[in-house]
């Protein structure tokens, strides 16, 4: 393989070139995701967010109580 900007051989086949030091490799996927609304995952991947609030142990435990219950 060669480096996608100098053409430099590079047969270790390194992330980063060793001689300009840029990515030797062009990206095998792009991180442009999409989920569809009628695929399995894309309900848990919405449902399953964390909620970031700061409460204390006392609190949560009743949560979770509560939230047993009513399930």
């Amino acid at each position: 393989m060669k480096c996608q900007y100098c053409d430099k051989p590079n047969p270790e086949n390194w992330f980063t070139c060793k001689n300009c030091g840029q990515r030797a490799n062009p990206p095998q996927w792009t991180p442009q995701v999409v989920i569809r609304d009628n695929g399995p995952w894309a309900s848990a991947f919405r449902k399953d967010q964390i909620d970031m609030r700061i409460i204390d142990g006392e609190d949560y435990a009743k949560q979770l109580v509560n939230d047993r219950k009513q399930a």
